[in-house]
């Protein structure tokens, strides 16, 4: 950015032209691929109730979680069940196979359920179930669901159709997901990315904030490693080594818009959910990075042109009138070296150099300048060489 000055000095004008070297933060966006699915009642000739679990622990966590992709499941997702009804003697307990809505209305690889600023309508999934009886019997059944939440918010509807053999009861649960927005200041020195994370829940109370050092391996790849994050739970941490069903690790990899990075990360002691260690686990990571101080469409955050270049904030330029002559006021950065540039009329197409001069140690320095007589206008800017 080249703050301009104009003379006389009843106009100051600043603008953004060409490149620069100031930062601004990278937009970060974090959503849970597990929705926690509210235990609900039904009255019908009884009360049935049905609640979920995919803890390690003796508690209804709530969490319809990921699972691995192999021929094992018959979806992509799926949690514990208790079912209680009359006539049954003892709670059933099973295992629930059931995918969440795959809708993508605005197409950013983002699944609507997940992104809470997306309307999701009534939709429709499938699934199965399976429990053994208490004499052995493996029994299946089916689920259907239907869910829907308003966008702006992160809590909706969830009907849940179970049938088994000699039984069958819809069930409506509230559902709730989990988005957080926010900022990531960075610094790079090298391939060495230390980054600070500034996260707000989206349409509920929430917060994440912490460091997240990152490790550049190429101009479209990042590794991620282990951090421990602030929220309004105990603090949480994060396990770098999420891997595939083939052992490959989880990177950010930069994706089709040039300045967009995507991939997962995994909380390894809790998540901004609950307390309960590997539950809510993992995350899909957006992050768009607009920083590109050379220009090739290559973010700063991976560029391999960009080596650690100080971040320079703009410059602060003022006109003052001294002894018949005007002075330019600059306030920047230590160490800088400024060019400072004028020209006679806006419509001209090269700036012509006035002179260079670096900052003195706070910071700021005072620069004469000349003019071409009384009213007549004439312009100056300050920038980065």
């Amino acid at each position: 950015m080249h703050p301009i000055l104009r003379h006389p000095l009843r106009l100051i004008v600043l603008s953004s032209l060409g490149g620069s070297l100031m930062a601004a933060p990278a937009t970060l966006f974090f959503y849970c691929l597990s929705p926690k699915i509210e235990p609900a009642i039904v009255n019908s000739l009884g009360q049935h109730r049905l609640s979920f679990n995919f803890s390690n622990v003796a508690t209804e966590n709530g969490e319809l979680a990921v699972l691995e992709d192999d021929a094992a499941n018959e979806s992509f997702r799926g949690t514990g069940f208790v079912l209680t009804a009359p006539g049954f003697g003892v709670p059933i307990e099973g295992f629930l196979n059931l995918d969440t809505p795959q809708t993508d209305a605005n197409h950013n690889g983002v699944d609507d359920i997940f992104e809470v600023a997306q309307n999701l309508p009534a939709v429709s999934t499938s699934g199965t179930l399976e429990f053994t009886t208490i004499d052995d019997e493996v029994v299946k059944g089916t689920a259907v669901a239907k869910w829907q939440r308003a966008a702006g918010a992160a809590r909706g509807l969830v009907q849940i159709a179970l049938a088994f053999p000699g039984y069958s009861r819809t069930f409506v649960h509230n559902f709730e997901v989990f988005q957080y927005r926010g900022t990531m200041d960075y610094t790079r020195q090298g391939t060495n990315v230390a980054a600070t994370v500034n996260l707000n829940r989206e349409g509920a109370p929430g917060v994440l904030a912490g460091p997240w050092p990152l490790q550049v391996d190429s101009d479209s790849s990042l590794s991620q490693g282990g951090g421990a994050w602030v929220t309004g739970r105990p603090t949480i941490a994060f396990d770098p080594t999420v891997t595939d069903d083939f052992g490959t690790l989880y990177d950010l990899n930069r994706g089709g818009l040039g300045n967009n990075y995507f991939g997962v990360y995994q909380y390894s002691n809790g998540s901004p959910v609950d307390d309960i260690p590997l539950d809510y686990a993992l995350w899909q990571v957006d992050l768009f990075d607009l920083n590109d101080a050379d220009g090739d469409r290559v973010p700063n955050l991976t560029d391999p042109d960009f080596t650690g270049v100080p971040v320079v904030a703009a410059p602060q330029i003022s006109l003052a009138w001294e002894a018949g002559a005007p002075r330019l006021h600059l306030v920047g950065t230590p160490g800088a070296n400024y060019l400072i540039e004028q020209m006679d009329a806006l419509a001209a197409t090269s700036w012509v150099p006035a002179s260079t001069n670096q900052p003195a140690a706070n910071g700021s320095l005072d620069v004469p300048l000349s003019t071409k007589g009384a009213g007549v206008s004439r312009f100056w800017r300050a920038r980065l060489p």
